[in-house]
């Protein structure tokens, strides 16, 4: 009998376990949002894209400044944020960009980077 309730105890440990540990966060938003600031412009040449919308991901840009640092522009993916027109015509002038472009963009810095609101090639 008590081999039988410690068996019981055991599973529900190693369930309560795996539960845990099989869970993930890659789904979740980032753990931070913006930093309390105003709107940032950041201009420079575009140096790395990555593309991942397709995927349900979102986009990176990496973009040298003059100074000869790098700022990333992030863009959400769709299910993090609003599913609207105005999100649509902002990734479809995303994938204007090209590396090499000398591009403007607009939005709020994040610890991650520039959440991207606009941008515009040069």
């Amino acid at each position: 009998m008590r081999r039988i309730k410690l068996t019981r105890l055991v599973q529900l440990f190693l369930v309560t376990v795996l539960a845990i540990v099989g869970c993930s966060d890659d789904g979740a938003p980032p753990p931070s949002g913006p930093i309390k600031s105003d709107v940032v412009k950041a201009t420079g040449d575009v140096t790395f894209i990555y593309d991942n919308v397709a995927a349900d991901g979102g986009v990176t840009i990496d973009l040298e400044l003059e100074n000869g640092t790098t700022e990333q522009l992030l863009f959400a993916p769709f299910y993090w944020g609003e599913d609207s027109e105005e999100r649509w015509g902002l990734y479809a002038k995303i994938k204007e960009v090209q590396i090499g472009d000398r591009v403007t963009a607009v939005g709020r810095r994040t610890d991650r980077g520039i959440e991207l609101e606009d941008v515009t090639i040069l």
